[in-house]
């Protein structure tokens, strides 16, 4: 497990704080934490049909990890995120 992640148990229940693993430059720009590399750059690949292993190819100073929590940080705050980054989300997440 990636020293950035943070997680937390509560009761029998464990989850991992997913903002840890981004860094939140601006409003609308939020990178992925140890790279400068944007998270919309991981998801309009994903959302274009990338598997993660695909975008790994394409981005190899990250790690599966670092991808499939960008993933999960947009399914889990979609919504907002959407309103947040640029249009090409909105048009490839219909």
């Amino acid at each position: 497990m990636n020293s950035s992640a943070s997680w937390h148990q509560t009761g029998t229940e464990s989850y991992i704080e997913l903002e840890n693993y981004f860094d939140f430059v601006e409003k609308d720009v939020i990178r992925i934490k140890g790279n400068r590399i944007d998270i919309e750059i991981v998801l309009e690949d994903y959302l274009e049909g990338a598997s993660p292993e695909e975008i790994l190819l394409r981005y190899p100073t990250l790690n599966l990890e670092k991808i499939h929590a960008t993933i999960l940080y947009y399914l889990a705050k979609k919504i907002d995120l959407i309103r947040l980054l640029a249009p090409s989300l909105k048009e490839n997440s219909v």
